[in-house]
């Protein structure tokens, strides 16, 4: 996993905890970013911006779609000038293992970075996930959590990458109500939650936001995971690809009403009176006749199919969506508005807070969530962003623990189970100040003497230090 932190006076940054699982295919590494401008100290909020990118197509065709996707992200900066930004990536370095993959990478972070310098963001910190089980196969799903201090505001930030619909046939024509992938990511995601909220520690606001997009045998892993830790709880954000999917079963019940289905080699195809197909849905195929117009121009009808984050609606909040499904979009830099026949369009790619991360906003009508490159091409996934106001100096809020979720649950269908780790972490467990040195920011460093997590590394080319925190991952 990667993560980047630009940061200035007044900002610090805790620890950070890492799982991730490996996967049959699609593979790829987390990525995320945080920057922050200096001159803060004469005002009372601090201005920042959460962006989700699933950054694994980009790499499929670097020269033509890295520069576009930098030009794009840059110009939001510039435009919006968010005083701190946090940048949660999931598939760095794409989907595939070559020789000249790490090289791709790191000129995509030197590039990246130096674009931001010339924003007059003038700190950073990486986490890039270096150390490998098997070399040969990338893990690209997990969480990354790491806690941030602005202005004497502690919150955590979670991102989040989560399984996806491995086929067509089985979520939306053979499942009903709710596919085995959307109970893998339910699963999930209540685990890592609740790891989060621990009764023997304070617990903290918290943003989770990334790619809800992994795969665990444990049950509810991400929600268990976030509330439950060693570390006090604080409120946080967890973003990134959550690979919700819309209630595929309405969706085709929708799509196909007075239609005929019939076999074909190419899967299931959906015909009219006249015979003619108007939905072809195979097991990585899902073709509509006015696809675009569908789900670009009317998108909205397709928001009260997007059910999979009310599973956790108790515990997590989310602005309303203002903006398209985040993907599958084409990765042809001349085609970048138009949606791929692959997949049923989704907001995959999401921000969300737990409810008690509210406090910590000022004005909630001056938020703004949206995506990055409406008319770009991105790759498959459009960047989400989310941009507020933090005030300074909120802390001691009441934030609910792990028993009060159990509590809670105790006459509801899910059951609990003993919490078990299974997964590795690599940790940093006090407030370190990235800013007291602006030209010789310090070292942060995991537990030493373990392999894959005891080192940081710096990338000379780039003006100010960029951390490579070395990361276990199974």
């Amino acid at each position: 996993m990667v993560y980047y932190a630009y940061t200035s006076s007044n900002c610090r940054h805790s620890y950070s905890s890492s799982m991730s699982t490996d996967t049959e295919d699609d593979v790829g590494l987390t990525m995320e970013a945080s920057v922050a401008k200096i001159n803060l100290e004469d005002l009372s909020t601090v201005t920042v911006m959460l962006i989700s990118a699933n950054v694994g197509s980009i790499f499929e065709d670097p020269e033509a779609l890295i520069p576009n996707w930098i030009d794009e992200v840059n110009g939001h900066l510039a435009a919006l000038e968010p005083q701190f930004v946090a940048i949660h990536f999931q598939e760095v370095g794409g989907k595939s293992m070559s020789d000249g993959t790490q090289m791709i990478v790191q000129q995509f972070v030197k590039d990246f970075l130096e674009r931001c310098e010339q924003l007059n963001y003038n700190r950073h910190c990486v986490y890039f996930d270096q150390n490998f089980k098997n070399p040969e196969t990338w893990s690209r799903k997990g969480t990354l959590r790491s806690r941030w201090k602005l202005h004497g505001t502690p919150f955590d930030l979670i991102n989040i990458h989560l399984f996806h619909d491995a086929s067509n046939i089985v979520s939306m024509v053979d499942s009903a109500p709710n596919s085995i992938y959307c109970d893998y990511r339910r699963n999930a995601l209540q685990y890592t939650l609740d790891r989060v909220h621990n009764d023997e520690h304070e617990s903290l606001p918290y943003f989770i936001f990334g790619d809800f997009n992994f795969r665990l045998d444990g049950h509810s892993y991400t929600l268990d995971r976030v509330h439950n830790d060693e570390h006090e709880s604080l409120p946080y954000f967890i973003f990134g690809d959550f690979n919700f999917r819309l209630d595929g079963h309405s969706v085709l019940r929708k799509l196909t009403t007075g239609l005929s289905r019939r076999t074909s080699e190419m899967g299931l195809e959906y015909v009219n009176r006249s015979s003619q197909v108007i939905l072809t849905i195979g097991k990585k195929e899902f073709h509509l006749d006015n696809h675009d117009e569908m789900f670009q121009s009317e998108w909205i009808q397709w928001k009260e199919y997007d059910q999979e984050r009310f599973h956790v609606e108790e515990r997590l909040s989310e602005f309303p969506l203002k903006f398209p499904p985040t993907y599958p979009f084409e990765e042809d830099p001349n085609e970048g508005t138009k949606y791929m026949r692959t997949r049923c369009p989704a907001w995959c790619d999401r921000v969300l807070f737990s409810h008690p991360t509210r406090e910590l906003f000022d004005q909630l009508a001056n938020a703004e969530y949206d995506v990055i490159g409406r008319g770009t091409c991105m790759g498959d996934h459009k960047p989400v962003y989310l941009q507020m106001h933090i005030k300074h100096n909120v802390s001691g809020l009441s934030i609910p623990t792990y028993s009060d979720y159990l509590k809670s649950s105790a006459n509801s269908s899910r059951k609990t189970s003993p919490i078990k780790e299974k997964l590795p972490r690599v940790e940093s467990p006090t407030y370190t100040d990235l800013l007291s040195n602006p030209k010789n920011p310090p070292d942060i460093e995991g537990p030493s003497g373990e392999p894959g997590c005891n080192r940081c590394i710096e990338m000379p080319e780039v003006n100010y230090k960029i951390k490579m925190f070395k990361e276990t991952t199974v």
